[in-house]
Order: structure tokens, then sequence, then C-alpha cells
């Protein structure tokens, strides 16, 4: 009975050694199938990616595009760059204007307190009478233009009374 019990006791052992080597090659094949389609996945992400990115450089590429001359020639028409007041005084500015055939209407503006601009004039900002033609839009032709005999506001810093 002895011998009955060792041989059964080892033929099952050597049974179940073989089925779960069967089952370990077969959980290794599945997983070598999943690592590599996740491989592949990975793969046709990067080439995608890579597109995108590329879309992106020749996208950006495209709107930092300066503006051609016959662009800029139908934005500006008759129109005439506009002297530059920022930290002039109001007389060179008037002079400047007149010159160039605009007329400066004067609006005053404090600086919070801050005498140090006291005298001088600001920079231009947007206004009916302007057109703008940014430095990204033109290197050479940027500024703003008005038609002759325009009237443009320039701020004008005085002392604050206190």
């Amino acid at each position: 009975m002895k011998n009955i019990t060792l041989t059964t006791l080892i033929a099952a052992s050597l049974f179940l050694a073989a089925c779960s080597n069967g089952e370990q090659e077969n959980t290794i094949t599945e997983q070598s199938k999943t690592i590599e389609s996740q491989a592949r996945t990975i793969e046709s992400l990067e080439t995608e990616v890579a597109t995108l990115e590329s879309a992106t450089n020749e996208s950006s590429k495209e709107d930092s595009k300066t503006l051609t001359d016959a662009e800029l020639d139908e934005i500006i028409g008759d129109k005439i760059l506009v002297p530059d007041p920022t930290l002039k005084s109001k007389e060179q500015v008037e002079s400047e204007f007149k010159a160039a055939g605009f007329t400066p209407n004067f609006v005053v503006a404090f600086d919070g307190g801050n005498d140090q601009y006291a005298g001088f004039c600001s920079r231009l900002n947007e206004q009916p009478a302007l057109t703008y033609i940014s430095y990204s839009d033109s290197k050479d032709r940027s500024g703003f233009y008005a038609d002759e005999g325009a009237t443009i506001n320039v701020g004008y810093f005085e002392k604050k009374d206190e």
C-alpha cells in the first residue's frame, strides 16, 4: 500500500509540475505578445507626435510671416508715417507734426505723482485717425500712419499739482 501511495504521490507531483510549466510558458508568450503590441503602439504614437510637431512648426512659420510690400501698400495707402512723440517736448512734437502735415491735440496726462516725465509727451495709442503697422508685420515700415492734415491726440505729462 505504501508503494501505491508513494507512486500516486510522485505521479501527481509530476503531473502538477508539467501543468504548471505549460501555464508559465503560456503566460510568458502572452506577455511577449502584449509587450510587442505596446511597442507598436508607442512607435505609432511617436510617429503621430512627430507629424503634429512638424505641422505646428510649419504653421508657426506661416503665422510669423511679415506682410508683403503689396499688402503694406494696400493697408497704408496714401497715409503718412506719424513722427514718434515719445519723450519729446511739446514744442518739438508740435514742430515735427506740422512739418509732416499733422495737427497735434495735446491731452494732459498725469503719471501717478511721478514727475520725471513732466514736460514730455507719451507714445501714441491706437485711435480712429491712425493705422498701426507692428514691427512683426514689417520691420522697415512699422509705426503709426495717418492721412495728411489729420488731428492726432498726443498724451502730455504735466506736473501734478499737490
